[in-house]
């Protein structure tokens, strides 16, 4: 506190807005992210205790699973969850998705579904001509919804970058507050992401991809029917799906 210039208590009230119990607690998380940081599948495969069955192997990842989700929806904030949801349901300014190698997979399972109930968005492939191309044509309302977890895209951090020094409203799913990239988020969403396993469970992220959905067809409310019920006409007319009227 003597080399920040401020009290005690006011480096407690700061750690405590963070979401930690303690300032003990907050240095832990900052231990723990400088250990994680040197993860690596490699390295955690060869050092991670390896299940003895398939059973155990069942046991263990739905049992870190669940403790993730838990401990994601202990740490959320309802301020930010209500402006992202605002920010998402706004249909008049273009939303921008970028994900890493595996989340840009996530955010295009969520763009599925946000395509019955909005129209202007776009996902950000890995394409760097591509990428160029959308964001050139981006105005000065767009939104950005970003997911970066662990290893942090070196990709994903230029595009945070680039639409920070922009003045963007950025949403920003990532899973610690020392991520590279916190500070280029207005709207940081924080989950909790560990685990044993060679790969971690990203079930907390397609958990909180899943709330935002879910918040956006609250914010519709009657009104998303007669969003959905063209979508379902045409798609019984096309006979997409074996049992009619239903969106899979």
């Amino acid at each position: 506190s003597a080399k920040a210039g401020v009290s005690k208590s006011t480096i407690s009230r700061f750690v405590t807005r963070l979401g930690y119990t303690n300032f003990r607690g907050f240095l832990s998380a900052l231990k723990q992210d400088a250990v994680n940081g040197l993860d690596t599948p490699m390295t955690r495969f060869a050092g991670s205790e390896k299940p003895s069955s398939p059973d155990a192997v069942l046991q263990r990842h739905l049992s870190e699973a669940s403790t993730n989700i838990r401990q994601t929806l202990e740490k959320i904030p309802l301020a930010n969850f209500e402006k992202a949801l605002d920010l998402i349901f706004d249909d008049s300014r273009h939303l921008f998705m970028a994900g890493g190698y595996v989340t840009e997979y996530y955010l295009r399972a969520f763009a599925a579904h946000l395509r019955y109930i909005r129209k202007h968005f776009t996902v950000l492939g890995a394409n760097a001509f591509d990428i160029a191309s959308e964001l050139g044509q981006m105005d000065a309302a767009a939104v950005v919804l970003a997911v970066s977890i662990r290893r942090y895209s070196s990709v994903n951090g230029k595009l945070l970058r680039y639409f920070h020094e922009r003045g963007h409203e950025v949403i920003l799913i990532t899973d610690t507050y020392s991520s590279p990239f916190f500070h280029y988020a207005t709207v940081p969403l924080v989950v909790h992401l560990e685990g044993t396993g060679t790969f971690f469970s990203s079930c907390s992220v397609l958990a909180m991809l899943e709330a935002l959905l879910a918040g956006v067809i609250l914010r519709c409310g009657d009104s998303f029917l007669d969003r959905l019920a063209p979508i379902i006409a045409v798609q019984n007319l096309m006979d997409l799906y074996a049992v009619k009227g239903v969106k899979g």
